[in-house]
Formats: structure tokens, C-alpha cells, sequence
């Protein structure tokens, strides 16, 4: 924070955090900490967060003094129609769509490029000579309504290839991003194997390439959506392989949420425990409070379902 208010005095600053919902509790401390600040800073700070996650995500903040809390409205035909023209580079969008997707998104923009990537894939947007066509008919538009924004990256999901689709469900299992090599160690694939699916899944904009070497998907529906249509049984062995494969770096603390997680998840609530006690206590003791908290409270309620433990271990 002191750093902060010190470049804010050489000149102001505006700077923006997006996903507050994903936030740490360091994260969430400084901005706590700047908005409560009694004397001015020459900054604004702008953070984002889902409509959705909102209430969580914004209640240590709430009532703070430098404190504003914006809601931002669902977009209007004008404005899908922007979002259209931007993304095919075409001032002449057709009339029918921009009412249909207007109306179907309910205004949600992610709902909107997924509605078009989704139009490219079956053949309704092409690329000719340089540009985007149309090839939907002056009516209703060709392509069926999802109903949802995760039908329709469903339908985006059915049309890749089956290593693609491997891939998919590994990332959603391995969480919001991941490095190729872990991947592929879990996978258990040829890295060139993987590597050619990758490809494919970063072409059809399914995953990124994000700066640092990991890999991400391009929204955290895709990913939310590509896990729930995971078998149950097929997600307990990627989850129980995924711990399997971070357990290679059990000797770093920062790996030990993950793997409390994938035990958790596989199943396996005596190693679930376990890590999630080790991460409790070692974020308690680097002054993690809220962290730590969030990890015992997972041990505590794993513990039931274990074999009754030693009086002196049950105590502690």
C-alpha cells in the first residue's frame, strides 16, 4: 500500500482489477486497506466481479469511505450490436440477428461471442476474401437457441475432436489454469499428442496462451461447463490422478490447497484431511487468517467421516 501511495504521488494512477470473485485474502487486505485510507490517494482502483458474486466478493469492502459500488445494466440491441460489428469487422450485422441475440442473451456479452464462435463452427459465419459473411436467413436466424449460455458452449465443446475433448476434461478437473506439462502428466498422452489438441482448443478460442507459460480457458463458464459434463466416476479418477501428479511437489506449501482439493474431490478423505490440516496450519502461521480458516473448516468437516483418531490428535 505504501508503494502504492508513493507512485500515486509522482503522478495519479488508475489501475484495474478484474474477477474480484477469484481475489486472495492479500489481495482483498490491500484493497481493504487503500479504500479506508483517511488521507486521499491520487488513484482510483476499479474492480469487477460477477453480478452473481457479488455479495461475497464485495462484503470486506462494504462501507468503506473510498468505496463506490457500481451496477452495470444488461446490454441493449445498440450495444450487441457493437459487440457484433467488433467482432466480425462488418458495419452491416443483419437486423434478425442483432434483435435475436439481443433478446436471447438477456444483454449478457459472454453469451453473445459464444453465440457467434459457436455460428462459425457450423458453417453459419464464414471467412470469404477477407471477410465475415452471413449465411443466415432473413428470419429467425438458422442457428437454434441454446436457451443458455451453457448449451451453447456445450454445443461448441461437441464439436471437437476426441483428444480435444481429453484435454477439456483435464483442464476443467485441473482447475482455472494449468502448464501444459502438468496436463499432459495427467492425461498420461503423448506430449505431442496433447500439444496438437492444444492447438485446436486455442484456435477455436476454447483455451489461451497466457503470459508465464500456463494455460487457461478463455471464460470460467467454459470451464464450469466442460466439468459438469464430466462423468462422476470419470471425475473422481482425473481428481484422484490430478493429486497423484501434484503430489510430485508435496514438499511446497503453495501445492497443498490444490491437493486437499483433488483428495477431496477423488473421494479420498484421509488424504483430503490431511493436507487440508497442513495447509490450515501453515497459513495460520504466515498470519493467513481467513485462509487458514477456510482450510480447517474443510478438515473439521472431512473428520467425521474418518476412523476415530488418537484422543491426543482428536483434542488438537
Amino acid at each position: 500500500v505504501e508503494v502504492f501511495e508513493y507512485f500515486s504521488n509522482m503522478r495519479p494512477l488508475f489501475v484495474v482489477l478484474d474477477d474480484l470473485q477469484w481475489a486472495d485474502e492479500l489481495t482483498l487486505g490491500v484493497i481493504r486497506e487503500l479504500v479506508n485510507r483517511t488521507r486521499g490517494l491520487k488513484a482510483v482502483v476499479l474492480v469487477t466481479c460477477r453480478s452473481e458474486s457479488a455479495d461475497a466478493a464485495l462484503a470486506p469492502l462494504r462501507g468503506a469511505p473510498g468505496m463506490v459500488t457500481l451496477n452495470l445494466e444488461p446490454l441493449g440491441p445498440t450495444e450487441v450490436e457493437r459487440i457484433i460489428v467488433g467482432m466480425t469487422a462488418r458495419e452491416d450485422p443483419p437486423p434478425t440477428l442483432v434483435r435475436h441475440l439481443a433478446a436471447e442473451s438477456g444483454g449478457n456479452p459472454f453469451f453473445v461471442a459464444e453465440y457467434l464462435k459457436a455460428a462459425v463452427a457450423e458453417g453459419l459465419l464464414l471467412r470469404e476474401r477477407g471477410h465475415w459473411q452471413f449465411r443466415m436467413h432473413e428470419g429467425a436466424p438458422s442457428l437454434v437457441a441454446p436457451g443458455s449460455v451453457q448449451a451453447l458452449v456445450a454445443r461448441r465443446l461437441d464439436g471437437l475432436g476426441d483428444e480435444a475433448r481429453l484435454v477439456v476434461e483435464v483442464g476443467a478437473v485441473l482447475g482455472r489454469a494449468w502448464s501444459a506439462e502438468r496436463l499432459t502428466a495427467v492425461a498420461e498422452h503423448d506430449p505431442a499428442v496433447v500439444d496438437a489438441a492444444l492447438d485446436e482448443l486455442i484456435a477455436r478460442q476454447i483455451v489461451v496462451d497466457d503470459e508465464g507459460g500456463e494455460l487457461r480457458f478463455v471464460h470460467d463458464k467454459i470451464r464450469e461447463t466442460a466439468y459438469d459434463r464430466i462423468d462422476e466416476a470419470v471425475r473422481r479418477r482425473w481428481h484422484a490422478r490430478a493429486a497423484e501428479v501434484i503430489g510430485r511437489d508435496a514438499a511446497d506449501p503453495a501445492v497443498w490447497r490444490r491437493l486437499a482439493y483433488h483428495y477431496r474431490m477423488a473421494g479420498d478423505n484421509a488424504s483430503a484431511f490431511e493436507w487440508a490440516e497442513r495447509a490450515g496450519r501453515h497459513a495460520h502461521t504466515g498470519g493467513a487468517y481467513r485462509e487458514a480458516r477456510e482450510h480447517l473448516e474443510v478438515a473439521c468437516a472431512l473428520a467425521p467421516t474418518l476412523p476415530p483418531r488418537a484422543p491426543i490428535e482428536q483434542a488438537r
